[in-house]
């Protein structure tokens, strides 16, 4: 099996609605109202990357948004929190091994991204 469908299957059987969208490399799904997806690198399929979409960003706003994604990055090991043209995301990366176990890697890596949420959007406020 390849990496997306593994990673399809276990979202399955966990419960979540997934959707694999083989042009944009991602399979997307929702946890506790929030749009998740996961990078399909078929030339890396031990890559693991799970983001989270965060906030807007614009010309006014993208300043405070890299000092407040710094501080954000500071806080945590294995998230990072990045400011793009667009978007702020936060990420999850990691690298598999040959049988990787995704019951193990999935919460920690949702879990980590929640509290990374948390922190960015306390410091937004």
């Amino acid at each position: 099996m390849t990496i997306a469908e593994t990673v399809v299957a276990y979202l399955k059987k966990e419960g979540f609605s997934p959707e694999y969208n083989a042009e944009a490399s991602c399979i997307t799904f929702k946890y506790e109202m929030e749009d998740f997806f996961f990078t399909v690198d078929n030339d890396d399929e031990q890559f693991f990357q799970l983001a989270l979409p965060l906030f807007p960003v614009n010309e006014k706003n993208r300043r405070v948004l890299l000092e407040i994604a710094n501080m954000t990055n500071q806080s945590f090991k294995v998230i990072k929190c990045c400011v793009t043209d667009k978007l702020v995301l936060l990420y999850f990366e990691s690298r598999l091994d040959q049988t990787p176990v995704l019951d193990d890697i999935f919460p920690w890596a949702i879990g980590a991204i929640m509290s990374a949420r948390k922190k960015f959007f306390g410091l937004v406020n």
